[in-house]
């Protein structure tokens, strides 16, 4: 004879789920919406910002966030740090990268690339589609079950 999941158990994972999908669904307007009022221009990489972190698995690890120097729509020098880093350099120093910025606030820029803009929607996105759909699989099951 086999048990049964409690039911609760799959509907505590379809409202993690929902709440998930409910932020990755805002983090996707916020996004579009900054997008379709940003400006584009031709930024340098001029140095990276440097940040010791630990991992359980192999220690502490070294991430690179790229810094980036370009030049706004009313000709003023703006630097900002990328808030994508890597454990390994993505560009060298001196390579031209396209980004995007705020045209209120130039200091508001990132680098125009999918994963640095879409990361959030993404990663907040799939968890909340796991969630949810274990939580809808466990209860279709628990009711064609009985």
């Amino acid at each position: 004879m086999r048990k049964h999941v409690p039911l609760w158990i799959p509907a505590i994972s379809l409202l993690i789920g929902l709440v998930l999908l409910y932020f990755a669904g805002g983090n996707y307007l916020d996004t579009r919406a900054w997008l379709s009022e940003s400006r584009t221009a031709q930024g340098t990489v001029i140095d990276y910002g440097v940040e010791e972190r630990h991992d359980s698995d192999y220690g502490y690890r070294t991430y690179f966030f790229p810094r980036i120097r370009f030049i706004d729509h009313h000709g003023e020098e703006i630097v900002f740090e990328s808030s994508l880093g890597s454990t390994s350099r993505p560009y060298a120093i001196g390579d031209a990268v396209d980004i995007r910025y705020n045209a209120d606030n130039s200091f508001d820029a990132s680098v125009d690339s999918f994963l640095e803009l879409w990361i959030w929607v993404l990663a907040i996105g799939s968890f909340g589609f796991v969630f949810f759909g274990i939580g809808a699989l466990l209860i279709v099951h628990a009711l064609l079950t009985g």
